[in-house]
């Protein structure tokens, strides 16, 4: 009974931030994707792959790899984010 209700819970929060942000919904979803997803997708996986793998077995072209991923996606995700959010008030 708690899991269910708990589950409407965030099922109507989620329709009154849609609601409250329904002229803008794809800029605000553009935001919290980059500000979600790109971490999820680069820095997680290359920051646990260096961290469990290359360096442990001092694997160079392995860690040189995961860094390029690093800051490739924190670029990426400092980019996307600026331009969502410089984008959001027009």
């Amino acid at each position: 009974m708690c899991k269910n209700l708990t589950r409407s819970i965030i099922v109507a929060i989620s329709c009154a931030v849609a609601l409250l942000v329904y002229d803008s919904l794809d800029r605000f979803l553009s935001i919290t994707g980059a500000l979600t997803c790109i971490p999820v997708a680069f820095l997680v996986p290359a920051a646990l792959h260096l961290e469990v793998i290359a360096k442990p077995n001092k694997m160079k072209k392995d860690i040189i790899i995961d860094w390029c991923i690093i800051i490739g996606g924190t670029v990426a995700l400092l980019y996307c984010t600026t331009m969502a959010c410089i984008t959001f008030s027009d």
